[in-house]
C-alpha cells in the first residue's frame, strides 16, 4: 500500500523514526505539546527538560508528565505545565488568585 506520495508506507514510517533527543531537539520557543492521556514517552520527556533556558514559553498540557525536570525554579521559565483536568483535580489551588498553576510548583507571577 502507498500513500499519496507514492511512497510505501513502511519507508515513510521507517524515515520518521528518530531518538529522544532528536525529538527534542525540535521544540521551538512558544510551541505547545500535547501529552496525550496513556500516551506520555518518558524519554522524550527526560529529553526535553535539559533545554531549559534555551527555549521560552513552551506549554505542555496533558496528565503526568514524568519528568521531574520540568518542575524545578529554573525550568518553570522555560515551561508551562497545564494539567488536563486542573479545576477538578486541585479546586483549592485553581482559585488562588495571582498564581500560577503547577503539581509540584506554585509561585506569584512576575
Amino acid at each position: 500500500m502507498h500513500d499519496n506520495t507514492g511512497i510505501p508506507w513502511q519507508d515513510h514510517y521507517e524515515g520518521s523514526l528518530c531518538s529522544a533527543e532528536e525529538a527534542a531537539a525540535t521544540i521551538q520557543s512558544g510551541d505547545h505539546i500535547w501529552v496525550p492521556t496513556g500516551h506520555s514517552s518518558p524519554a522524550i520527556m527526560e529529553a526535553i527538560a535539559p533545554r531549559t533556558g534555551e527555549v521560552h514559553n513552551v506549554e505542555i498540557r496533558g496528565l503526568a508528565v514524568p519528568s521531574p525536570g520540568l518542575f524545578t525554579l529554573a525550568a518553570a521559565e522555560s515551561f508551562h505545565y497545564q494539567d488536563q483536568f486542573r479545576e477538578s483535580a486541585h479546586p483549592r489551588c485553581s482559585r488562588l488568585k495571582g498564581y500560577r498553576l503547577s503539581p509540584v510548583l506554585a509561585r506569584r507571577r512576575p
